[in-house]
């Protein structure tokens, strides 16, 4: 089968970059031919198709606090449609034919304009739904600090009103056009064969907001697990952005109950500032924020953790640090929200807690902290439970099953 991989990014940028990546090998692997279309960057993985690639845009909520010239009203615009992206899909399907595309995210950067090209050239399509971009202006359905179903209905006038996009109001205007225009044309509703829901409530949650199930496939993501379980560290570890939604100031509240533990903090964002100025004004001298680490120096924190923290204030869609801490052989304590709670089973592979009931995560870091036989079962059953549900080569046979399905569809329409 010859397969048409495309994303915007193609290095391991996010949680979705790195499954486009790691699918792609894994098809690679079983004999097929992949192909990749995306946005030119230093750090992209080596393939002989980057001179179909477009340039590197960088958007920022920079571009939107000085006033617009027409330079950056025509970036704007391509926000909409890229012309440039059109451009170049077509020249790679001029080039090469295709049994399928595979699409991941295109927003911003590529844009809806590809999806009218591989129409054009009567391609499947098939969408992985790594966040909720189809629906929601932002993408995270969280605003302000709190989770925000306003738009719901196709109203994202709401996004401008509450400066949904980089905190501007010009930002979430370009952003809110962009979902009205893919509303009017269809787009995504009618130019995308089947989509793919990590998570049984990222569908869920689609089907709430008016969209048919019935091109809607839940496929949890895979996870190669591989070499013994080591005994669980004494640390507890949080894995993910420095960023609100994310609840990084639960973690940093959890730390400051418990000055005898080490809590390790892997990642960097938009608050990392505040995090250091929280870690030194409250002397959080139990708290290690290590920035953004390697893949090795990742694998070290896990080793010395007892079991991860991830305390999301959002709808997380299936985290991939969760998977990864589970096949680890880690427990973890999650929010009881998003899909989460399909990869959590409260009491055994970790504990659930409301988002914002800090006596709840309290008491399970407790739990955890001070009972090292607790956390090492849990950890054993998650790693078990990533075994059977995530074992890669079942996801391998049920997206090609989900390939196969939409060609044999699109070829009978």
């Amino acid at each position: 089968m010859k397969i048409l991989q495309i994303n915007k990014f193609w290095y391991r940028h996010g949680g979705a970059d790195v499954y486009a990546i790691d699918i792609a090998d894994a098809l690679k692997k079983h004999g097929h031919d992949v192909s990749y279309f995306g946005m030119d960057h230093k750090n992209n993985i080596k393939t002989r198709y980057k001179k179909y690639f477009i340039k590197e845009r960088n958007i920022s909520n920079e571009d939107y606090k000085k006033k617009l010239s027409p330079a950056k009203i025509k970036e704007a615009l391509n926000i909409i449609y890229a012309k440039e992206a059109a451009k170049k899909l077509d020249q790679l399907l001029q080039d090469e034919e295709f049994d399928i595309a595979h699409i991941h995210n295109i927003y911003h950067h590529l844009s809806p304009s590809i999806l009218g090209v591989l129409r054009r050239h009567n391609i499947p399509v098939v969408q992985t739904l790594h966040d909720y971009k189809r629906l929601c202006p932002n993408h995270a359905m969280f605003t302000q600090g709190s989770i925000c179903e306003r738009c719901k209905g196709r109203k994202y006038y709401n996004a401008v009103k509450f400066k949904c996009v980089f905190n501007s109001k010009a930002a979430s205007a370009v952003v809110a056009t962009e979902m009205y225009a893919q509303s009017v044309f269809g787009w995504y509703d009618n130019y995308i064969d089947r989509f793919i829901a990590p998570s049984a409530f990222m569908k869920k949650k689609h089907v709430e907001w008016g969209r048919t199930p019935k091109n809607i496939d839940v496929l949890h993501y895979g996870m190669e697990v591989s070499g013994k379980i080591t005994k669980p560290g004494k640390h507890v570890l949080y894995a993910g952005r420095l960023a609100d939604e994310k609840g990084i100031d639960v973690v940093l509240k959890i730390a400051k109950e418990f000055p005898d533990i080490t809590f390790d903090v892997a990642g960097d964002g938009p608050l990392r500032t505040h995090v250091e100025y929280t870690i030194k004004s409250q002397k959080l001298g139990n708290v290690k924020l290590h920035g953004h680490v390697s893949k090795a120096r990742l694998k070290k924190l896990r080793d010395s953790a007892s079991f991860l923290l991830i305390p999301s204030q959002w709808y997380e869609n299936y985290p991939l640090s969760l998977l990864e801490m589970f096949a680890h052989g880690r427990a973890a304590i999650g929010s009881r929200l998003g899909g989460i709670p399909e990869m959590i089973i409260d009491g055994k592979t970790g504990f659930l807690c409301d988002h914002q009931d800090m006596a709840q995560w309290i008491d399970k870091t407790r739990k955890l902290c001070y009972s090292k036989p607790l956390s090492e079962k849990m950890g054993e059953k998650a790693r078990k439970q990533v075994e059977t549900t995530n074992d890669p080569e079942k996801h391998y046979e049920m997206l090609v099953g989900i390939y196969k399905k939409t060609i044999k569809a699109r070829k009978n329409s």
